[in-house]
C-alpha cells in the first residue's frame, strides 16, 4: 500500500476536510469562551454550531445556504418550547406526539427534509427538560440560535475563499470509487476467486458509485456558474465529472461469462495478465481522482499505454499458441475483453488529456445536458401534501408512528425514579440515532452504536478523569469533533466513537460532572436503554421489512432495462445518436440495479423469516447486471457507420420485448399461472446465416484475432460480436424472465 498517497486521499476527502471546518467553526468560539471563562454560560453557542454542522451533507452552496437558514429557525422553535412547557407532563407528552409524528414525516418532501426533520427532532429531545442553570428559556435558546448563524457564516466565507472545493473533492471521489469497482472486477480473473463474495463485492460498490454519483450531480449540475458559467476551471470539472460516467459504463460492460471463461482458460496465464493490467489501471484511476481532489495537474499515463501494449503482445502469443476452430467462440470473449479494456484506456486518456487551465468548450454540452431530468428536486413544502401522506400505506407515516412510540416509552421509563435516569435526552437521542425507516438499517446501527458507546465512554472517562488543562481539553475537543462530523456518514462506529468523547469533554467544560465516575455509568446506560428501546419497536411496531419493496425495485428494474435495450436497438436502426436520452435511459437502468442491490443487502440483516427466495434474487441481481452489460456493449457497435444489414433488429426487438413484457407480468402477478414458464420463441431463431459463419471463419483463420494499435475491427467480426451480444440479451432475458417465476409464483 502507498502510504503517501492514502494521507493524500484522507485529507483530500470531502468529508474529513467539512469535518476538519466545521470543528474549527466549534473550537475558536470555545477557545474565547474558556480564556474569558465564560464557557459554562455560554457552551449552548458551540452546541448549536455543532448540531447544524451534522445537517452539511453533500449539496450546491446555494440550496445549502438556504436550508441552513430554515434549519436555524426550527432549531430555535425547537429549542425554546419544550423549554417553556418542561413543568407540564401532560403538555411534554403532547409535544413528544406532535413533534415526533410532524418532524418524521419531513422526509415525504425528499431526501434534504429528511435529514431537517431527524435533526430538528434531536434539538427538541436535547431541551425537553430544559437546561439547567440561572438563564430563562428564551435566553438559551438565543444563545443556541446564535452558535447555528456562526456556523452559517463560516461556511459562506469558506465557500467564497474557495468556491469549488466541494465539487472537486467530491468528482475525485467519483474516480477513486470507479477504481474500487475495478479493482473488485479484477478478482473475476483470477483463478481462485470466490465468484459470489466477489460479486457480492460488486454490488455493494455499485451501490456506494450511485450514492457518489447522486451527491456529485447535485452539486456540479446545481451550482449555476459551474453550468452556465464560462470559467475553464469550471468547464474543466464539469468535463471530468461527465466523462467518468462513460468510462463507469465501459468498465460495467466488460462483464462476461466469468465461469464458463475460469473453466477454458484458467492454467493458459491470460488472465492473469488481464487481471495484473486491470490492478494497474485501478491504481492509475486512484492517483487522478486525488490528483483532482488536491488542484493538481494529473500525470501522463505513458506508463499505462506501455502495460496495455505489453498485455496486447501477451494476448498475440496467447492467440497463436491456442488457435483452432473449435475454439473460436472462446478465443472471441477473450478477444472481446481485451478491446473493452482498450476502450476504457482510451476513455481514460481523453479524461487525462483534457486541459485544467484553458478548460474545454462545453457550451454545446450544456445546452444537451437538460439539468431537470438528471436531478431530484425536493418537493416544496406544503401543509395539505403533508397530511395528505397521512396513511398507513405511506413507509414515512409508519416510521413517524414508530419514532414517537419509541420516543414516548424512551420518556416515560425516565420518569421512573428506580432507574435513575439523570439525563432522560440521551435516552431519546440514542433512540432518534439508531432508529431508521429500515429494520436492517436500524440493526447496523443498533450495533453500531453500542460497540462506539462502550468504546466512547471508556475514552472520554480517562480523559476528563486524567486531564484537567482546558486547552488540551479543546485540543482533544477539536480533534473527536473532526472525526464525528467527516465520518458520520462513512463510518457511523467509529464517528459514535469520537462523538462519545468530545460529549464527555464538552459537559466537563460546561461544569456539568460534579461527579465523573457517575456520568460514566448514565452515559452507558442512558444509551443500552435508548438503543434497546429503538430495536424493540423497529421490530414490534409496524416493521419495514425489505421483501416489502422487492417487488416495485425487481419491476422498476426490468423495466429500465427494456427502455434501455429498446433506445439502444432505436439507434442501431436510426443511427440517430441522440446523448441525452441515451444517457437518461443508461442513468435509470444502473439506478435501478443498484436500488435492487441495495434491497438485496438489506434483507440479509432481516430476520430469516423474511428472506424468501434471496437466492434466486441473487440470481436475478447478476442476470440484470449481465444484461446492463451486454446492453451497453451493443451500444458501442451503434457508433459506428456502418448498418448490419444482415441483422434484422426489429425482429430482435420484439422478441426480446416479449420477454420483458412478460417478466414484468410475473412479477406483478398480473399473468395466469399455466401461462408462466411457455418459451416464447424457438431456438432455430438463433441459427446464424450460413454464410455469414463461413465468412467470419475465414476471418479470423487469415487473422487469427490479431487486434492492432488502431484497433481496427473486420466487419464481419463486428457483424459476429452484434449477432452473439444478441443471442446472449435473448437468452439472459429468458433466464431473468425464469427467475422472476420462481421469486413471485406467490404473493408476499
Amino acid at each position: 500500500m502507498n502510504y503517501q498517497t492514502e494521507i493524500k486521499r484522507f485529507t483530500n476527502s470531502h468529508f474529513i476536510y467539512a469535518g476538519f471546518r466545521n470543528a474549527l467553526a466549534v473550537i475558536f468560539p470555545s477557545i474565547l469562551l474558556v480564556y474569558t471563562g465564560r464557557f459554562q454560560d455560554y457552551f449552548l453557542f458551540p452546541l448549536g454550531t455543532i448540531l447544524i454542522a451534522y445537517a452539511d451533507i453533500t449539496g450546491s452552496y446555494k440550496e445549502k445556504r438556504k436550508s441552513f437558514l430554515k434549519i436555524s429557525v426550527l432549531y430555535f422553535f425547537a429549542a425554546l418550547v419544550p423549554s417553556l412547557l418542561k413543568d407540564n407532563l401532560f403538555f411534554i407528552y403532547i409535544e413528544i406526539i406532535l413533534f415526533g409524528i410532524i418532524l418524521s414525516m419531513l422526509g415525504v418532501f425528499g431526501k434534504w427534509m429528511d435529514i431537517v426533520g431527524s435533526l430538528t427532532l434531536l434539538v427538541f429531545a436535547i431541551f425537553i427538560d430544559g437546561i439547567a442553570g440561572k438563564h430563562s428559556a428564551l435566553y438559551n435558546a438565543v444563545v443556541f440560535f446564535a452558535g447555528t448563524l456562526w456556523f452559517i457564516l463560516v461556511y459562506v466565507v469558506d465557500y467564497l475563499l474557495r468556491p469549488h472545493q466541494q465539487a472537486r473533492r467530491m468528482i475525485g471521489e467519483n474516480y477513486i470509487e470507479i477504481s474500487k469497482y475495478l479493482k473488485i472486477k479484477s478478482k473475476f480473473y483470477n483463478s481462485k476467486t470466490d465468484f459470489d463474495g466477489v460479486f457480492k463485492e460488486i454490488i455493494q460498490q455499485q451501490i456506494k458509485i450511485k450514492e457518489y454519483q447522486e451527491a456529485t450531480r447535485d452539486i456540479v449540475f446545481k451550482t449555476k456558474e459551474m453550468v452556465e458559467g464560462n470559467k475553464p476551471s469550471h468547464d474543466y470539472l464539469l468535463q471530468v465529472f461527465l466523462y467518468s460516467f462513460d468510462l463507469y459504463e465501459k468498465i460495467i460492460l466488460t462483464t462476461t461469462d466469468y465461469k464458463k471463461m475460469q473453466e477454458t482458460f484458467a492454467d493458459k496465464g491470460i488472465l492473469n495478465d488481464i487481471e495484473n493490467y486491470l490492478l494497474i489501471f485501478s491504481e492509475e484511476l486512484r492517483k487522478f481522482g486525488i490528483s483532482i481532489q488536491s488542484g493538481k495537474k494529473p500525470h501522463k499515463i505513458l506508463y499505462l499505454k506501455n502495460e496495455l501494449k505489453s498485455l496486447q503482445k501477451q494476448y498475440f502469443d496467447f492467440v497463436e499458441k491456442e488457435f483452432h476452430q473449435d475454439r473460436l467462440e472462446d478465443l472471441l470473449s477473450i478477444k472481446q475483453i481485451l478491446l473493452r479494456i482498450t476502450e476504457i484506456t482510451e476513455e481514460f486518456r481523453k479524461v487525462i488529456k483534457l486541459n485544467p487551465i484553458s478548460g474545454q468548450d462545453t457550451n454545446n454540452i450544456k445546452k444537451d445536458l437538460q439539468l431537470h431530468e438528471f436531478i431530484e428536486f425536493d418537493r416544496t413544502f406544503d401543509f395539505k401534501y403533508l397530511f395528505s401522506q397521512f396513511s398507513f400505506k405511506n413507509n414515512h407515516f409508519k416510521h413517524a408512528i414508530r419514532i414517537t412510540f419509541a420516543l414516548l416509552i424512551g420518556y416515560s421509563l425516565a420518569q421512573i425514579s428506580a432507574l435513575h435516569i439523570e439525563r432522560p435526552y440521551w435516552v431519546l437521542i440514542s433512540i432518534l440515532a439508531i432508529m431508521k425507516p429500515a429494520y436492517s438499517i436500524t440493526q447496523k446501527r443498533y450495533f453500531y452504536r453500542l460497540y462506539g458507546t462502550l468504546a466512547g465512554v471508556t475514552g472520554g472517562f480517562l480523559i476528563i478523569y486524567f486531564i484537567d488543562n482546558h486547552y488540551l481539553l479543546l485540543f482533544l475537543f477539536l480533534i473527536s469533533l473532526t472525526f464525528t462530523l467527516g465520518l458520520m456518514q462513512k463510518k457511523y462506529s467509529v464517528a459514535v466513537f469520537f462523538m462519545t468523547i468530545f460529549v464527555f469533554i464538552l459537559l466537563d467544560l460546561a461544569g456539568a460532572v460534579p461527579n465523573k465516575v457517575d456520568i460514566f455509568k448514565e452515559r452507558l446506560y442512558d444509551t443500552l436503554y435508548g438503543i434497546f428501546i429503538g430495536f424493540i419497536v423497529s421490530y414490534l411496531v409496524l416493521p419495514a421489512w425489505e421483501i416489502r419493496k422487492t417487488k416495485s425495485h425487481s419491476t422498476s428494474l426490468v423495466e429500465a432495462i427494456r427502455d434501455y435495450f429498446n433506445i439502444v436497438i432505436d439507434l442501431m436502426l436510426e443511427k440517430k445518436v441522440n446523448i441525452h436520452e441515451y444517457k437518461l435511459k443508461r442513468k435509470s437502468a444502473l439506478n435501478s440495479i443498484a436500488n435492487l442491490a441495495d434491497n438485496f443487502q438489506k434483507m440479509f440483516i432481516d430476520p430469516k423469516s423474511k428472506q424468501k427466495n434471496i437466492d434466486y434474487l441473487y440470481r436475478f441481481l447478476n442476470s440484470s447486471n449481465l444484461l446492463t452489460s451486454y446492453i451497453a456493449s451493443l451500444y458501442q457497435y451503434s457508433k459506428n457507420n456502418n448498418s448490419y444489414s444482415e441483422i434484422d433488429f426489429k425482429i430482435w426487438k420484439e422478441k426480446i420485448n416479449q420477454i420483458f413484457e412478460h417478466s414484468i407480468l410475473c412479477i406483478k402477478d398480473e399473468i395466469a399461472h399455466e401461462q408462466k414458464g411457455q418459451p416464447l420463441i424457438a431456438e432455430e431463431f438463433f441459427e446464424t446465416k450460413k454464410q455469414l459463419i463461413e465468412e467470419w471463419k475465414n476471418e479470423l483463420l487469415h487473422q487469427q484475432l490479431e487486434v492492432n494499435e488502431n484497433h481496427e475491427k473486420n466487419y464481419f467480426t463486428e457483424l459476429n460480436s452484434i449477432q452473439e451480444l444478441l443471442k446472449l440479451l435473448y437468452r439472459e432475458a429468458s433466464v431473468q424472465n425464469h427467475l422472476s417465476i420462481k421469486i413471485f409464483s406467490n404473493n408476499h
